[in-house]
């Protein structure tokens, strides 16, 4: 299973909300939740290239607190299982004050009950294929600004994860893995920060170093 795709895909959708939504944080005063539950919604759907639904969500300005509840990645088209993944409740907190800068701080990213399915299709997994509509939607919509922005990020917690597998003929039939409760500290150091991706890979072999070795 690629573990790998999977977080790193999962880590810079994150780091790309904390950007995408740090300005309504600032400036918007009013019906902020709707705003955001329909940006995430729209601009993560056309991203994906597959349906991407959250059940509710709380911007807590005074704090710099963002909280999602019931985040799905539905599959791609082609695939059967009920999702790609669902997390219970995400939770960032952000300082505000650095979000319209080059170095992003993060005080903690919360991921509560996440629950990933890899279905192998005839010729791809879920996953290869989304992984291979996002590369396409960037090629197509690239950037119009170049902004190079890192992150200083305190602390990721990942708590009650599950990876589940299946074939696309018998999606009914999962196997379903537990995985390890952990911690990530302090990614990143000023004055450069840490890219979305280098998080992604840091939250990937801290998970590795905590797998059963076979």
């Amino acid at each position: 299973m690629k573990r790998r795709t999977l977080w790193i895909v999962l880590i810079s959708v994150l780091c790309s909300v904390v950007l995408a939504i740090g300005g309504a944080l600032i400036w918007m005063r009013s019906h902020l939740d709707t705003f955001v539950k329909t940006a995430i919604e729209t601009h993560g759907s056309a991203i994906i290239g597959a349906s991407v639904q959250v059940g509710a969500v709380h911007v807590d300005t005074a704090q710099g607190e963002l909280t999602l509840r019931q985040f799905v990645i539905h599959n791609p088209a082609g695939f059967h299982t009920p999702h790609l993944l669902r997390v219970d409740t995400l939770r960032v907190g952000v300082d505000l004050a650095s979000v319209r800068e080059r170095l992003v701080l993060i005080r903690h990213i919360d991921v509560i009950a996440p629950d990933v399915i890899w279905e192998r299709g005839a010729h791809l997994s879920n996953i290869d294929t989304t992984e291979r509509n996002i590369a396409a939607y960037r090629t197509k919509h690239p950037p119009k600004i170049d902004l190079d922005v890192h992150f200083l990020i305190q602390k990721i917690v990942v708590r009650d994860a599950h990876v589940q597998a299946a074939v696309s003929l018998f999606p009914d039939q999962r196997l379903r893995v537990p995985l390890p409760n952990f911690t990530l500290h302090e990614l990143g150091k000023p004055p450069h920060g840490i890219a979305a991706g280098d998080v992604a890979h840091a939250f990937i072999e801290a998970l590795r170093a905590q797998l059963p070795h076979r």
